[in-house]
């Protein structure tokens, strides 16, 4: 090492020295920073959210107005611990499909779907016609209090709940 290599290195070191003694110079930087980081941060989760509605699914409803009528059996020969339930479509439009709840608590508590590995039967054809039967025969999950069956419809490959026909049952005799 050289001695002007030091004194370079001394100069520089007592110039950097000057500018950090100034209290209110690192103050106003800290600040700016916290300004720039809050603001980067904000415009991150704006990107996020905005990205994130985008593919949000919209709200759509039945065009058409459906009418189908449930029954239900618990205490089927054929299929011990099983709920046979059958959908006969009233209406003039034909319906795409069905989701079906529960609940296994008498104040309705939580709601589960059936799993297609419960599914004991299906019969019947998709999309229900007018007049048509269908018949979903399910693995009986201990006692079941409430049913829920909702309708919906595809419209472009995309399922549509058909919300305002959702039909709830209170069941009797499903221990």
């Amino acid at each position: 090492m050289t001695f002007t290599f030091l004194i370079q290195n001394l100069y520089k070191m007592k110039k950097l020295k000057i500018i950090m003694n100034k209290k209110g110079v690192s103050e106003i930087l800290s600040y700016i920073l916290l300004i720039v980081l809050a603001i980067a941060l904000s415009g991150a989760v704006f990107v996020w959210l905005n990205n994130y509605a985008k593919h949000a699914v919209p709200e759509e409803k039945c065009t058409e107005s459906l009418d189908f009528t449930v029954s239900y059996n618990c205490n089927n020969e054929n299929y011990p611990n099983a709920i046979e339930i059958k959908i006969k479509n009233r209406g003039l439009f034909s319906i795409d499909g069905f989701s079906i709840k529960y609940a296994n608590e008498k104040n309705g508590g939580a709601i589960y779907q059936f799993k297609d590995e419960e599914k004991i039967l299906l019969e019947g054809e998709f999309p229900l016609k007018q007049n048509s039967e269908a018949v979903y025969v399910y693995q009986r999950p201990s006692a079941l209090y409430v049913l829920e069956i909702l309708p919906f419809k595809m419209k472009e490959s995309e399922i549509v709940y058909c919300r305002e026909n959702l039909i709830k049952l209170e069941l009797e005799n499903c221990l």
